[in-house]
């Protein structure tokens, strides 16, 4: 919708009006509840019809919202939802060349100036400047792409047809989108959390908080001087410090059970506001934490969970990958690829509950429920059942012509070396590198050849070059690295935070936040013990598939990747 529109080319064919739909779609009206909230009924439904415009496509009476594009294509419906190139947040974006203007209430409602320091602003009717927006010339900018000195906007701004009252809807919803005043941050400091709960072993609890303060003590360090540097920069340049703050980490521990999580943090969060949360430990499913954040709009990045929520529509938490989930899918992916499957449709899993196991497999069972022709058997232990020789025996008495899936961790592996011999190759064992990251050394010699591992992470023989940033940085500050996974990743996330908060400059929202950490995640010269990290508007989980391994004793019980890296 804005300024820039009128210097900049043509759309380019990478980039789709409807691409960011996606990402948008099932979130239901949000549209600032703590504010709309304290509104009259009336003007909170304008807000909402508003919010479905701009996020959606969606008109008031149900009906796709119709514009006319470049060379008089029409867009209907999500095609033509202003959040497609405006962004969520309402910050706009770029691809390549072109430019998408910010369409925030502080950008809309103030004139545009050349320079950025008011004693340094330029107010002129040249190129690259504009008076305010009101609400008439704003409705003239949308319907026909006029800004408010009557320059026309390139044909890439669509020129939509609304009705007095879509019209009015919509500007109100803009009216709301704020480019500062987030949670969490004020003049001088930004508070961030992270969460560890009381069932976390101390020492990997210890290592991930050696990170995380470390890092925060550097950072601040160096914020000293560039919040000094502020005060005297060269207007063309004083952007640059403008989003330095103090970074203060809060530690929030969690105890007991999980249904008493939400209101531990609701008391935490009330007590002190936060801007976002980095990083975190859980011992259980992260849902408690993952809900908060959704309900109060709190960007949640990069938590060390193996049990995160597998949700396509929700928005403030970025994940490493899908978890034990995603291991479930990759047994069925590297099955699908193998010839010899097509005479076996039978697996028996065999898992405790409430274990991460427990969560693998119900998502196998949930996978092989949905095709035809797949028989799945599961074996729930109680806590008590020993995992000896005759249980083993006995389970393979029964179930001689299958494939196995374990999802155990490596205690319940001991006695691994009584069950019976495949016959003629007829079966395949899969472990998960997850529960058991010993797998290889339990092994016994007979099995070798019939056992496999779903390994979502970084091959073990390419892992020490894949970290030696994130090492190096760990062991300059004399920091252990004995729990490398944990470090890793936290590591990650702090530097994603602070790449994201550098772009952000002045403007401390968290959609525009959570936009940046979409556009920056990948670019990030440090790696996780994940090998591909990638993020795309709308995607939450940055690794998105993993390897099967096995080991030979030609390998010497190293193990090696029998798979290409698989994405389900």
């Amino acid at each position: 919708m804005l300024d820039r529109y009128k210097y900049s080319g043509s759309f380019g064919s990478s980039l789709v009006i409807g691409c960011i739909f996606f990402l948008i779609l099932g979130y239901g009206v949000i549209c600032n509840a703590d504010q709309s909230s304290l509104l009259p009924t009336d003007d909170q439904k304008i807000l909402q019809d508003g919010e479905r415009i701009y996020r959606f496509g969606i008109l008031p009476s149900g009906e796709n919202v119709s514009a006319t594009a470049e060379a008089d294509i029409e867009l209907n419906g999500s095609q033509a939802a202003c959040a497609n190139c405006h962004r969520r947040s309402g910050m706009g974006t770029n691809e390549g060349q072109l430019v998408i203007p910010p369409v925030t209430r502080d950008f809309l409602f103030k004139a545009k100036t050349l320079g950025r320091k008011d004693q340094f602003a330029y107010k002129t009717t040249g190129a690259g400047t504009r008076p305010a927006y009101s609400d008439l010339s704003l409705k003239q900018a949308i319907s026909k792409g006029i800004d408010p000195t009557s320059r026309p906007f390139k044909p890439m701004m669509p020129r939509f047809n609304f009705s007095s009252g879509e019209m009015e809807a919509l500007i109100a919803y803009l009216k709301t989108l704020q480019s500062s005043g987030a949670p969490g941050v004020d003049e001088t400091t930004m508070h961030f959390a992270t969460i560890v709960t009381d069932r976390v072993n101390s020492d990997k609890k210890k290592a991930m908080l050696d990170v995380l303060n470390t890092f925060f003590k550097e950072k601040n360090a160096g914020t000293r001087s560039e919040t000094r540097r502020s005060k005297y920069a060269p207007w063309h340049r004083d952007w640059k410090y403008q989003s330095y703050r103090k970074w203060k980490l809060h530690v929030w521990e969690l105890k007991g059970p999980a249904s008493t999580w939400i209101d531990q943090i609701a008391d935490y969060y009330q007590r002190q506001p936060v801007f976002a949360l980095i990083s975190g430990l859980a011992e259980g499913p992260w849902d408690p934490i993952h809900f908060f954040c959704e309900q109060h709009q709190i960007p949640c990045l990069f938590p060390n969970t193996d049990q995160p929520v597998n949700s396509e529509s929700d928005y403030y938490t970025f994940y490493f990958s899908r978890g034990v989930e995603l291991e479930a899918d990759l047994v069925i992916k590297f099955l699908d690829t193998q010839t010899e499957r097509a005479s076996r449709k039978k697996i028996v899993q065999v898992y405790r509950p409430g274990t991460k196991g427990n969560t693998a497999a119900l998502r196998l069972r949930q996978l092989l429920n949905d095709r035809k022709g797949n028989t799945v058997v599961d074996f729930r232990l109680e806590n008590a059942t020993p995992l000896n020789g005759e249980f083993w025996q006995s389970m393979y008495r029964q179930n001689n012509q299958a494939d196995w899936v374990l999802w155990l961790e490596s205690k319940d592996l001991a006695h691994l070396d009584q069950f019976s011999h495949p016959q003629n190759g007829s079966s395949r064992i899969f472990l998960s590198s997850t529960l058991a990251p010993d797998w290889n050394t339990r092994i016994p010699q007979p099995l070798i050849k019939y056992v496999y591992a779903v390994h979502p992470y970084e091959k073990s023989s390419a892992m020490r070059m894949h970290l030696i940033r994130s090492n190096s940085w760990l062991a300059t500050r004399k920091i252990a690295t004995d729990k490398v996974k944990i470090q890793a990743n936290a590591y990650f996330a702090l530097r994603s935070t602070g790449r994201a908060i550098m772009h952000l400059r002045d403007k401390f929202s968290r959609d525009y936040f959570i936009e940046l950490i979409e556009h920056t995640a990948e670019k990030l010269f440090v790696s996780s013990v994940y090998p591909r990290l990638t993020l795309a508007p709308g995607q939450r989980y940055a690794s998105k598939g993993g390897y099967i391994l096995q080991v030979t004793t030609e390998n010497q019980n190293v193990p090696v990747p029998v798979s290409k890296w698989l994405i389900p």
